[in-house]
């Protein structure tokens, strides 16, 4: 005895919601965790920064460590192309 089997397919365009889960408390102990630690290390280079920018008399700011990919470490020299 042979059973047919039908598959039917849907094509939505409306995307299927699913409930929200809750974090298990384990899991969101975790994430609090991380985020004191995140904060303790943004406060710590806080003071860090305002002691520099104290002492040396200057404004700090990330445009202070730009990258010239120009003389980037990464790039392969004319001598080093031989050692590929």
């Amino acid at each position: 005895m042979s059973r047919k089997t039908s598959y039917t397919y849907s094509l939505s365009l409306k995307p299927k919601l699913t409930p929200f889960r809750q974090l298990t408390g384990n899991a969101l102990d975790a994430l609090k965790e991380f985020y004191a630690e995140r904060d303790a290390r943004e406060k710590q280079f806080e003071d860090l920064k305002a002691a520099a920018e104290k002492k040396h008399k200057v404004q700090i700011s990330m445009d202070t460590f730009v990258e010239n990919w120009q003389e980037s470490q990464f790039w392969v020299s004319r001598c080093g192309e031989s050692m590929f």
